[in-house]
């Protein structure tokens, strides 16, 4: 199983598993849109076939394979989807409570929501997105 040594290396402490997961046709439909964005010409069905590593996206044997090392109570399973661009329905804000509430944390962070347009990560992001991936 491939969670023997990662178990053995934490046997000592109070482990808590955090898993993120996206759905499946999402990610292989944003990876395959960035692919092409730079350069790629194949089909979407060769590109999964040789770029997407399938078993690795079978989260249902994941989660079973972390519950039988770790225990149920101590996975958390994150969906990427609960974290929209923009958010109207509070999803994100439940979503980290819940979170916290899992690592036992009791007060909410005060997330300051302002982006300073001249950090080096926004300045990253819009040359990103300004001049493409092949640039950075």
């Amino acid at each position: 199983m491939r969670f023997q040594h990662f178990k053995r290396l934490v046997e000592d402490f109070d482990t808590k598993i955090i898993l993120v997961l996206r759905e499946q046709s999402s990610f292989i439909t944003s990876h395959y849109k960035r692919y092409v964005y730079r350069g790629g010409f194949d089909t979407i069905e060769n590109f999964v076939k040789d770029e997407i590593d399938l078993p690795n996206h079978d989260y249902y044997n994941l989660v079973k394979q972390l519950e039988e090392f770790f225990g149920a109570g101590n996975i958390y399973i994150l969906l990427f989807e609960n974290f929209p661009s923009h958010d109207t329905t509070g999803i994100k804000a439940k979503t980290i409570r819940s979170l916290l509430d899992f690592i036992g944390e009791k007060d909410m962070p005060n997330f300051d929501t302002h982006v300073n347009p001249n950090s080096k990560l926004s300045k990253l992001r819009n040359r990103t997105v300004n001049k493409g991936y092949e640039k950075l």
